[in-house]
């Protein structure tokens, strides 16, 4: 069973965001804070039985938006969720052999789900459109 959390945070849309770098900054600042705090929260709730995250793992981010975006923007717009969590987990976010992130989005009302599965337990190989089609 994977470990799930959700945050309720409004990304950006990432790379088109236009933005003064303090403001950027600061932005940063209040979701890698989000994140902690939620991640934290949940992990105290189940202390009493919850299992350690084994490494490798992956990690799927989805972002909640009523308006979709681009998948280069989606990433872009959680690069502080994921160095947030790079850091809870104790690995560098660009170790692909210890994580692999995968992004995601939807349709909904504003927040970030985050699903932490084990490695062996999840198929990561995104097919692309052509070898999909019958």
């Amino acid at each position: 069973m994977p470990f799930t959390l959700h945050i309720p945070l409004r990304t950006t849309t990432g790379l088109n965001a236009r933005e003064h770098f303090w403001a950027r900054r600061k932005r940063w600042e209040r979701e890698r804070w989000a994140v902690k705090v939620a991640a934290q929260r949940h992990l105290l709730a189940a202390a009493a039985g919850f299992p350690p995250i084994e490494l490798p793992c992956v990690v799927e981010l989805t972002r909640m938006s009523p308006r979709l975006a681009d998948l280069d923007n989606v990433a872009g717009g959680m690069k502080a969720v994921r160095d947030e969590l790079a850091e809870l987990l104790g690995v560098d976010d660009g170790d692909r052999t210890r994580v692999q992130w995968l992004y995601r989005q939807e349709k909904g009302p504003f927040g970030v789900r985050v699903a932490i599965h084990s490695n062996s337990r999840l198929e990561t190989r995104i097919v692309p459109a052509e070898e999909a089609a019958p």
